[in-house]
Parts: C-alpha cells; sequence; structure tokens
C-alpha cells in the first residue's frame, strides 16, 4: 500500500490533538484494587484475621504499613493493623496476585514459641523473601520470658520455626577491654531479617547485650558476626580504610544466594559531614559529601538502599545543595530537573519517594514533578519512558473497568504524600504491586473509620498486559487500515482510544500500539511513523537472531612477549546477528572491577574523567586523543569505534546485520615473577535504538585470572591518588609507602588502544623534596592494563624519610608534556 504523507482523514483528529502532550495516563494495564480502607466497601475487610480464641474475626483495616515482594513476584506480604484494638491490633499478610489472607497476627501463638507465649507485635522492618520463598521475619512476644522476648522466625512455605531468639549467644563478637569477649548475647531489637537461599539468615543488632556501646551495632549471618561497630573497617570512596561507627537499622541486606550484600551506616571520618555511607559488598559506593562516581552530583543523604536477588544495589537520596537523585549500580537513573520521559517537558522535582529495582534491569520511580497543579505533580514512572500512574488517576474500585465510583489516587490536602514512601514493588514480568492514598472527587480522603494515618489503598498495575503489534492501533494483530480510526482516537486521549473498543475493552497496551516513533509519548508526532508502519507492515524495531557474547573464551593465558615480559588475561569475542531494521540495533559493553599488580591496585582509565571501578559499572571504553572510542556504536562521529575489534558488516556499519567484536582484558608487558590478579566483571548488551534504546538482549560474565609470584606479595596499602590532563592523555599518579623510609609512586598513562608501548626512557619523575635515592624504576617498557583500551603504568620506589616535609611536588613528563601534582604524605 502507498500513502500520501499527509492524510485528509487527518485533519480532524491531529488537529484536536496538536495542542495536547503526552496523554499521561497510565500505559500498562488498568490499576487494579487489592484493599483499601474505604470502611463501606468489602476491599477493607481484612481476610483471615482471628480473636484471641483462634476463631475467625471480621474486622476492617485500620493501616497498611510496609510491603515486601518475593524475588520470583509471586509472593507479596505486608504489615498492617486492623480494628480490632490494642491486643490484636497488629498483623502480617501473605498472598499472591489480588487475593492473600493473614499470615501472623498478634494475639496468636508464636510459632514454636513455649506455652502462653503470643505475639505482640512485629519488628519494624518485619522481614522478607528468599529465591525459594521462604520467609523470615521478626517479632516481640508476649506471655512468656522478658529474657527471650525477641525472635526471628524462620518460615519454609510449610512449617515456622524460631531460628534466633533474645539471649542466644553470638560469635565473633570484640568487646571493648577490659570486658571479655565472647559472651555476647541478641538484644531486643533485631531487624533487618532477610532468609538466604542456603537456609541461613541476615540480621542487624542495635542492642546487642553484654558489650559496650561503643561496639555495637554489629550485623551477622545467623548467629556469627559479619561487621561490628568500632571494630571492621571498610574504604571510603579515597580507598582509606574507615572503621564503623554505626551500622544503621533495617538497611542491611543480602542477595538470597549470599553474593552481595549493602548496608547504611557511619564511618570514622572525623567529620559528621562526610560520614554516611552506603557499602556495596564491602566497598562504599556513595558517600555524603562525595559526588556520585563518574558525575558530579554531590550526595548529601542516602535515605535508603536495597539490592535485588541478581546482585544489582540501588538507592536514593538528597544532593546538595539541592534536589534528590535514584540511582543503580553507580548509575544516575534520574535526579531533580530531568525529564520524567526522554521527550517531556515535565521535569522531576524536589521529592522521590519510592525506588525499587527488578532481577531483569527495569526500574520504577515514584515522586513530585514541576507539574503545576499540586493535585496531579506526582508521577510512577518504569524505566525513565513510561508514566504508569499518576496522582489524580481515576480508580475503578469496583474492578468493573469504569471510572464511576468517585475514587481517585490523592489526597484531600494535596500537598500531601499521594503514594506511600518505600512501598512499590516491582515484579521481573512488570507487575507493580504499591501502596497508593486514596480520595474522592470533593477532597475526602477515603480512610478508616475512625480515621487513622494515611487513606492507603494496596493496588497493583499489570504492565505486562500484552503489548501487541506497534502501530496495531485495534488490537487485532494485524496492521492495515482497520487500525485508523483507533489511531485517531488515540491521539486524542487513551479513554477515546479504549472507548472506540466498545463494553470488551483493548487486548492490547496504549503505549505499546500507538507509540510508533516509540519515544515514549502517544501525539502528533506518531502519525508519520503510524503512515510508514501501514505502508510496510511494522514498525521499526531492533530483531535479534543469534547472540553469542561471549564467544569462543580463552580461558586465562600467560604469554611471552618479544620483549621476554608475558601478557596475561582472556580473549573472547562478542556475536551477534540481526534481520530486517539492523539499523536498530546497537552492541554496548559494560565493565568493572580491578587489576592489581604485585598486591596494588593499578587505576585504569577508560575515556576522559572515567576510570575502571570495583562496583559501579561503567561503558567499556578508551580515550584516543580527542575522541572517546567503545564498542558497538554506529554512527563514529561522536563516539568511535575500536578498528578491527568493532565491526558491523554485511554490508556496512551503518546498516550491518551482523556484529563482530574482540576483546582481550589483562595486563600486558608483566615481568616473569610478578603477581597479578585481573577481575573483571562484563555486560553485554544489545540496544534497540529505534525504541528508545532499549535493552533486548543482555548477558554478564567473569574474566578472573591470578598469577602467583615467586614471592609473597606485600599487604595492600593505604593510597593516594590524583589525576590531570596531558595534551593527548589522561595521566594518574597513585602514592604509598611500603615502609617508612620509601615511596613508591605509580605514573599511569592512558594508552589509547595500546598499539605502541609507553618506553621507561620518555618519562621522568622528579620530587621535590628529592628523594635521597632511587631504588627501582620501569623496565624498558611500562606495564599495561587492557580492556578495550590499554593504560600503561610505571612503578618507581624512592628512599624518602619520614621526616621529609609532608607537602611533596611531584612532576611527571612525558615526552616535553608535564602535569605536577602536590600530596599530603600525611595521608599514607
Amino acid at each position: 500500500m502507498t500513502l500520501p504523507r499527509r492524510l485528509g482523514w487527518f485533519a480532524a483528529g491531529a488537529c484536536a490533538a496538536a495542542g495536547l502532550a503526552s496523554t499521561g495516563l497510565a500505559a500498562g494495564g488498568p490499576i487494579e484494587v487489592i484493599y483499601t480502607k474505604i470502611p463501606t466497601h468489602p476491599s477493607s475487610i481484612v481476610p483471615g484475621a482471628k480473636d484471641l480464641a483462634g476463631m475467625p474475626a471480621l474486622t476492617n483495616f485500620r493501616a497498611m504499613e510496609n510491603l515486601y515482594l518475593s524475588p520470583d513476584g509471586s509472593l507479596w506480604a505486608f504489615s498492617g493493623r486492623t480494628q480490632q484494638g490494642s491486643e490484636l491490633e497488629t498483623i502480617v499478610l501473605m498472598g499472591g496476585g489480588l487475593t492473600g489472607t493473614a499470615f501472623q497476627q498478634e494475639g496468636q501463638p508464636v510459632p514454636g514459641g513455649v506455652a502462653g507465649e503470643l505475639i505482640d507485635f512485629f519488628g519494624s522492618g518485619v522481614g522478607r523473601f528468599n529465591d525459594v520463598n521462604h520467609f523470615a521475619y521478626s517479632l516481640r512476644a508476649r506471655g512468656g520470658s522478658a529474657s527471650t522476648f525477641q525472635k526471628v522466625i524462620y518460615w519454609n512455605g510449610t512449617t515456622s520455626s524460631i531460628v534466633m531468639q533474645m539471649g542466644d549467644l553470638y560469635t565473633g563478637m570484640v568487646d571493648l577491654l577490659p570486658n571479655p569477649s565472647g559472651d555476647e548475647t541478641v538484644g531486643n531489637s533485631v531487624g533487618s531479617i532477610h532468609p538466604l537461599n542456603s537456609g541461613s539468615f541476615g540480621s542487624q543488632d542495635s542492642t546487642i547485650l553484654q558489650i559496650h556501646t561503643s561496639r555495637r551495632p554489629a550485623i551477622s549471618y545467623h548467629h556469627a558476626k559479619f561487621q561490628q561497630t568500632g571494630v571492621d573497617s571498610v574504604p571510603d570512596l579515597g580507598a582509606v580504610l574507615r572503621q564503623w561507627t554505626t551500622l544503621d537499622a533495617n538497611s542491611f541486606y543480602t542477595s538470597p544466594d549470599g553474593a552481595h550484600w549493602v548496608v547504611l551506616g557511619e564511618i570514622a571520618t572525623g567529620m559528621t559531614t562526610n560520614n554516611d555511607v552506603l557499602v556495596f559488598d564491602g566497598a562504599t559506593v556513595l558517600q555524603e559529601s562525595f559526588a556520585i562516581p563518574a558525575t558530579t552530583a554531590i550526595v548529601s543523604t542516602i535515605v535508603v538502599a536495597d539490592v535485588t536477588s541478581s546482585g544489582d544495589w540501588f538507592a536514593r537520596g538528597a544532593l546538595s545543595p539541592s534536589g534528590v537523585y535514584a540511582v543503580r549500580n553507580g548509575a544516575i537513573l534520574a535526579k531533580t530537573g530531568d525529564p520524567i520521559t526522554p521527550s517531556s517537558t515535565e521535569l522531576w522535582g524536589s521529592t522521590f519517594l519510592a525506588l525499587d529495582c527488578n532481577n531483569a534491569g527495569d526500574w520504577i520511580l515514584v515522586g513530585t514533578t514541576n507539574e503545576a497543579d499540586p493535585a496531579r505533580d506526582t508521577v510512577m514512572v518504569l524505566n525513565g519512558d513510561t508514566i504508569l500512574a499518576r496522582e489524580n488517576d481515576p480508580i475503578a474500585l469496583d474492578g468493573d473497568g469504569m471510572f464511576d465510583d468517585n475514587v481517585f489516587i490523592g489526597r484531600g490536602n494535596n500537598t500531601l504524600s499521594a503514594f506511600e514512601p518505600n512501598d512499590t514493588q516491582l515484579t521481573d514480568d512488570l507487575k507493580v504491586y504499591f501502596f497508593a492514598n486514596l480520595r474522592d472527587n470533593a477532597g475526602n480522603d477515603l480512610n478508616s473509620n475512625p480515621a487513622f494515618g494515611a487513606p492507603q489503598a494496596f493496588l497493583r498495575i499489570d504492565k505486562g498486559i500484552p503489548c501487541g503489534l506497534c502501530a496495531d492501533s485495534n488490537c487485532d494483530g494485524l496492521i492495515n487500515i482497520l487500525d485508523i480510526n483507533f489511531f485517531i482516537a488515540a491521539l486524542n486521549s487513551q479513554s477515546a482510544w479504549e472507548a472506540e473498543f466498545g463494553g470488551g475493552g483493548p487486548t492490547c497496551d496504549f503505549v505499546c500500539a500507538n507509540d510508533t516513533n516509540q519515544d515514549g509519548d502517544v501525539n502528533i508526532l506518531d502519525i508519520n511513523d503510524f503512515i510508514e508502519a501501514l505502508e510496510v507492515g511494522k514498525c521499526r524495531k531492533c530483531e535479534v537472531t543469534a547472540f553469542n557474547v561471549p564467544a569462543n573464551r580463552s580461558g586465562c593465558v600467560n604469554n611471552p612477549l618479544p620483549s621476554g615480559n608475558r601478557r596475561v588475561g582472556e580473549s573472547f569475542n562478542m556475536n551477534a546477528d540481526f534481520q530486517n531494521n539492523c539499523d536498530c540495533c546497537e552492541y554496548r559493553q559494560y565493565v568493572r572491577g580491578s587489576f592489581t599488580y604485585n598486591g596494588n591496585n593499578l587505576p585504569h582509565t577508560l575515556c576522559v574523567g572515567e576510570t575502571l571501578h570495583a562496583v559501579n559499572w561503567q561503558e567499556d571504553g578508551v580515550q584516543d586523543g580527542a575522541t572517546c572510542r567503545r564498542y558497538g556504536h554506529r554512527d563514529t562521529t561522536v563516539i568511535g569505534d575500536l578498528g578491527a575489534n568493532d565491526v558491523y558488516d554485511m554490508p556496512n556499519r551503518a546498516t550491518g546485520c551482523r556484529y563482530r567484536g574482540f576483546d582481550f582484558p589483562g595486563l600486558s608487558e608483566v615481568p616473569a615473577g610478578d603477581t597479578y590478579d585481573v577481575n573483571l566483571e562484563f555486560r553485554g548488551e544489545i540496544i534497540d535504538t529505534c525504541n528508545a534504546n532499549r535493552v533486548v538482549r543482555t548477558n554478564t560474565w567473569t574474566v578472573r585470572c591470578m598469577g602467583t609470584a615467586l614471592s609473597p606479595a606485600g599487604a595492600t596499602l593505604t593510597t593516594v591518588s590524583q589525576q590531570a590532563s596531558l595534551t593527548d592523555r589522561e595521566v594518574i599518579v597513585t602514592f604509598m609507602r611500603p615502609v617508612t623510609d620509601q615511596l613508591v609512586v605509580v605514573v599511569s598513562l592512558g594508552n589509547a588502544l595500546g598499539d605502541a608501548p609507553i618506553y621507561a626512557a620518555d618519562v621522568t619523575v622528579s620530587l621535590t623534596p628529592a628523594p635521597i635515592a632511587v631504588l627501582s624504576q620501569p623496565g624498558a617498557e611500562f606495564i599495561e592494563t587492557r580492556l578495550g583500551g590499554s593504560t600503561a603504568h610505571g612503578v618507581y620506589t624512592f628512599e624518602y624519610p619520614g621526616g621529609t616535609p609532608a607537602s611533596t611536588r611531584v612532576t611527571v613528563d612525558y615526552l616535553g608534556d608535564r602535569a605536577t601534582f602536590t600530596v599530603d604524605l600525611s595521608q599514607l
């Protein structure tokens, strides 16, 4: 079919829509009601509630407090309150989908407890699920012994047992002398309860008994101390080891496989303005008064943090001097002033209420915007490109799809939060469970009777509704002229589009079907792409036929070089094939990890301002003069390619349907007998550049190659690093003192693709005051760390007495290009 680029049948619909921005309505399925606090509606009845005799009781919700989701999304649990009074008020419900029932309730027997021991209340953080849907949680008991009333309960899907209680002995705790160590016991407020797949569990205890107050809180696995205030240390963002001064309650969580963990706390920096940290896997990833790594955004606070079952960490907090941020694995997802969706003029405001990430790489963010109307200035956005819900959205309370119940998301006082903080959970199949607040159109909160707290409701959006074909506006599985009237209706509003289907409603997603230019919005900018889709029978998108990343792995190699030194590491290929709109498909590669040489970390430069990080993912690349080169970018006018290691063909880079990449990460020019540890994790992705860079294929893998020295490597030292720019490359200088009278200086020079070595004779390092002697210097060639590109490193050792003035000037000269650094040696 051949159609003109402008058609008369668009005149009425398109002109009517011309003054409209995005519809702003939910782009997934409808908002579904699970429970509310509206006392006249059956959704307010607490299912499974009991009286003190254990008999069924009829009661309504008084509050909904903390929401938790199992990693596979099949189960949820939340704590709440009934209207049964102080002896039966607190409750935990568990369920799946749109139904649930009471799991445990105040006034009922403690599972595994002694006779007469009843549940008094649940811990503020309640508990978590593991990967096999076991659930662990904390509670306080009454009616038993006051010395054992704090309990941790483990539910294995069928039965429950007490796995920890107040008075149990900890192992590994260290008390303050002259107090003895080894007699420390579980206190009366244990939190951060989370079960591991192994059957163990993690916890945080601020109330450890038989210990000096300066040595608590601590975090533990089962009864064994893991990290302790006043005892254990972690490196801050400057790589300086700092001792814990506190570990925050309900902030310690572990991926169920036990591989990754997060915790919030404070470290001993000597100041109160930079001591709040988020630690992931033993390293600080966010720190108060420091920039989020690889950005200029300064952290003021870290409000909440968590880790997914797949091992991704995420957090949100406030920026200095103002604003808020949301971050995952070190990458900023959103911050104040960013568009809420890519083409939107509506910007994120000064409050983020909830952030969650799933195991598939998706994320959900709830926050305020710069929308002028305070009754609709809070939104829920999926993946930064799709608005799922907004304050003032109508709710079909009776589940009939009709908005005739006079129920809306929001508060009667529209300056109060429309959504509950930290109570939004995202499943891998894009179902969103969340607590929001409800009002009517007269501005009355739809609260319990008597009113208590906020007018909460437990709701769900199923974004997993079949997306449908792009441009199939009538959801019939075909793209043809029968879609035209539906598309015109969609340009006016989502409700107008839904009305075209009559009583049955649509069977495909509004945005998927009508956002033909794939910018996240449905508006007149979609018209040309809709016409093109009618002509060719489909919208443009990336179609992957093969994704073999990595392929042809060599395993760790230790190859001789002509210089007599060695090249160590592992090589692999990145292979992908596409069909049809091949130019929509592009490869991306991300990396994190470290290079260690003779026991010390070697900083590796990626592109300008980017240094390999142990925890945070960064796009793999290399600075080559003024050009940043990265894998997979088709348009090389801004981002350069990596030559023969980064090829699109069949037929060419711009439109080729085949991608072939090669990488050989490791170290080069390593003298025989030296120690090395290449510890890298990679993530390869195919993104759809025709669909807002959505990830359509992804895989992660690890390269770990270690060598043993002829003599043991020294202990890891405190280091200080500084960075500067020469004319055509970055230079990092790292200082350390292995012994009092020695100063080691590691000079790291960006070396583009590493085609030519850095010769030691071309580099001069001078110190002021001058050293007594040069004890060692690099061989003929600098050693090299290699990813997509190369960073060359020269290690110099000077005799430099400890009494030397603390402020030392170091000058690095490379082929006449000079950089000067000043270092405070008292830091070493």
